[in-house]
């Protein structure tokens, strides 16, 4: 954990402070991808991830010595399908993931990342997967970092 920061479970009470990220990684996804809704009109969305992740998955604070919330990671469970062996059929998929920019490039994104896998290890739920827009750069290199060069990334076109 870098220093200054904890990580936590996001609670009751901080759904403004999970909202404002959401929010805030939703604009920044926006001034690329013209089709995303604005951040502030996401609140029923931010829901739905939530009631998803309290099934099994986790949504996760970083938090400064005064406790300000700069990341948020929402994790949730999902099943594979019939097609994966029962063993590995249902994995762990990060839904979001956004740190603020003034604390960037200090770890947290990677202690959210270990965090979630270690939560989600000790359900024993095997694999963790994770999306990234291939413009971001930043993210591909971070997620590439945490699984691996010989991670699979996966392309979508429209």
């Amino acid at each position: 954990m870098p220093p200054g920061y904890a990580l936590r479970d996001a609670g009751p009470g901080d759904g403004a402070a999970v909202f404002a990220l959401f929010a805030a990684l939703q604009d920044f996804e926006r001034a690329r991808e013209p089709d995303r809704r604005p951040g502030a009109d996401c609140a029923g969305h931010v829901a739905w991830l939530t009631d998803w992740a309290a099934e099994g998955g986790c949504v996760l604070l970083a938090e400064d010595a005064a406790g300000a919330a700069h990341g948020l990671l929402i994790a949730g469970l999902q099943d594979e399908g019939a097609y994966v062996p029962e063993a590995t059929r249902i994995r762990g998929h990060v839904s979001d993931l956004y740190v603020a920019p003034e604390a960037r490039r200090k770890g947290l994104a990677l202690a959210l990342l270990r965090e979630a896998e270690a939560r989600m290890a000790a359900r024993g739920v095997r694999k963790l997967t994770i999306d990234a827009l291939a413009w971001n750069a930043p993210a591909l290199a971070l997620y590439r970092a945490w699984a691996g060069p010989e991670t699979t990334i996966g392309f979508e076109r429209d």
